[in-house]
């Protein structure tokens, strides 16, 4: 899931990519006026997401495709009839149709992304990467193109309660909890 912070989620790019992240902002910038993005924002947000197909998006075959590094995070990003798809794998593939290129997902870890980007092994990253005052001293970020909220969510039963339990007695109490009444080992 993306961090938990109110933050925009944020594309974020290597310093020597100025021209890229300006590139990108003016992307950004046309598909919100054209009524591309809130075709789909509703398309991978909505109420019936497990309908969401990805649209066609011709690109062409060329030696330098734009090399996307993410750590997919439904519905932003995710396998679907054995092709990336979700609301950022159209966003880049529509964004590599724009700069005339094609696109290539390469799957790493979270914690890995920020250095990928920086060593030059991927172009952009896409993984529900919010900005934050250490990442912007590594990279530059485009402009927002989607706003999440967190959420957090409780047992009312359980919500009010303070406990004078010990540490091990509250562990023990959840570990019987997820594995013995919900099932969770199996």
């Amino acid at each position: 899931s993306c961090p938990a912070t109110n933050a925009d989620v944020k594309k974020i790019w290597e310093g020597v990519y100025d021209s890229l992240c300006d590139d990108m902002n003016r992307f950004l910038a046309q598909i919100k006026a054209d009524g591309t993005m809130d075709e789909m924002l509703q398309r991978w947000t909505n109420e019936d997401l497990g309908k969401a197909r990805m649209p066609k998006i011709d690109l062409p075959e060329d030696d330098n495709p734009l090399v996307v590094g993410t750590m997919p995070t439904f519905p932003f990003m995710f396998i679907q009839n054995g092709e990336m798809a979700g609301f950022e794998a159209e966003m880049l593939r529509r964004y590599a149709q724009f700069e005339g290129r094609s696109v290539r997902f390469d799957f790493l870890d979270f914690g890995a992304l920020i250095a990928a980007l920086n060593s030059g092994k991927i172009d952009i990253v896409a993984s529900c990467m919010t900005k934050t005052e250490e990442r912007a001293k590594q990279v530059l970020f485009s402009d927002a193109y989607y706003e999440s909220y967190t959420k957090c969510y409780g047992h009312v039963d359980k919500a009010v309660q303070k406990s004078s339990q010990s540490f091990l007695d509250t562990l023990w109490e959840k570990l019987h909890d997820n594995l013995i009444v919900e099932n969770r080992w199996k």
